[in-house]
């Protein structure tokens, strides 16, 4: 089927590690990113067919589709690329995740236009910007929810940006298995409530320090702020140190190295980053997002550029994440329709 195999290939690019738990001592675990029951949730949890079990075995499977029943194929019988008809921002949408890898445990972040918003899984009192839960191998779940109810219908099509990410209770300064690009599926979806107007993102256009055709290819947020040089580079770039250290309510300066001209097959103009710490999304350089545009006429796609972060005032350790969105004003489709690239994770630690 035409959905299954687009599912598979999603997920195929992303096998994530067998999860192992890591350290087990108090200050590597985040009390406050542990899942909890979720029996009085209307979520479905049911084990993998014997057929999802073969097409998942080793990996995760993930996809948002509108209203409760998975009838995908039913409604896009020549496929689905990231396209969401909804009548208002408050229709069901539906969440589902196969896992065929170990018992893991995830945290489900929505994005509207961008910027993280409040949701609502369905039989639960309140919205919260973030949803934890446990999936044992071999099953799957679907999470029926509603975006913020102060959300309503926008004169252009608007973007849901919506992520699963493994271990938020971990902290990859004290598990090696963390720290790498593997730890997430991000997809970028259009909503559409039948208008052809492109989105416009209502912010400026950061500044960059060098662009070259970087053999980089994703986004990459280290402290290296040194101008790029192919000789010295050799094509490779520094990870980022973990931890990062800094002073409560600290101006914490990082660099990025981004590279969306093989990311799809169509050019690309411009792109967005998003950042989190502490599975929060926090502004870069004062803004919600980071969004680069390349020079009309200029092909090079490779950016290195600089932004700031406050660090919280409670001293602790907090992970950060970043997420690259190539062009994210224009149309999906079957060429453009596929799981974003994530930054390698890291833990900032704010000493006392």
């Amino acid at each position: 089927m035409i959905i299954v195999l687009i599912i598979i290939a999603l997920s195929s690019i992303y096998v994530l590690f067998n999860w192992s738990g890591g350290n087990d001592e108090p200050s590597t675990i985040n009390l406050n990113r542990q899942s909890s029951s979720i029996d009085h949730l209307d979520v479905q949890v049911t084990p993998l067919s014997e057929e999802e079990f073969e097409e998942f075995l080793g990996m995760v499977g993930f996809l948002v589709w509108p209203g409760i029943e998975n009838t995908l194929e039913e409604d896009f019988p020549d496929g689905y690329y990231g396209d969401i008809a909804l009548t208002s921002p408050q229709d069901v949408l539906t969440a589902g995740i196969h896992n065929g890898s170990d018992a893991l445990d995830f945290i489900l972040k929505v994005f509207y236009n961008y910027e993280e918003i409040p949701f609502q899984v369905l039989g639960a009192e309140d919205y919260d910007t973030e949803f934890l839960f446990s999936l044992e191998f071999g099953y799957r779940i679907d999470i029926p929810f509603q975006l913020d109810e102060n959300l309503g219908v926008s004169d252009t099509m608007s973007k849901l940006t919506v992520g699963i990410f493994v271990a938020p209770d971990r902290f990859s300064m004290f598990d090696e298995e963390l720290f790498n690009a593997t730890y997430a599926i991000v997809l970028n979806f259009e909503i559409d409530y039948g208008s052809d107007d492109l989105l416009v993102l209502p912010i400026e256009e950061a500044n960059v320090i060098h662009s070259e055709a970087f053999s980089y290819t994703g986004v990459l947020v280290n402290q290296d702020f040194a101008p790029y040089d192919s000789d010295l580079y050799e094509g490779n770039f520094r990870l980022p140190p973990n931890p990062v250290q800094a002073n409560p309510g600290e101006e914490i300066e990082l660099a990025f190295v981004a590279n969306a001209s093989e990311i799809i097959s169509e050019p690309v103009d411009s792109y967005v980053i998003i950042s989190m710490l502490d599975w929060h999304q926090i502004d870069m350089n004062g803004k919600p997002y980071f969004l680069v545009r390349k020079e009309e006429g200029n092909e090079t796609a490779g950016q290195h550029g600089r932004f700031s972060i406050i660090a919280p005032d409670e001293p602790g350790f907090y992970e950060f994440a970043a997420i690259i969105i190539p062009n994210p004003t224009t149309r999906r489709s079957i060429n453009n329709f596929f799981p974003l690239d994530v930054a390698w994770r890291f833990t900032i630690e704010v000493l006392e």
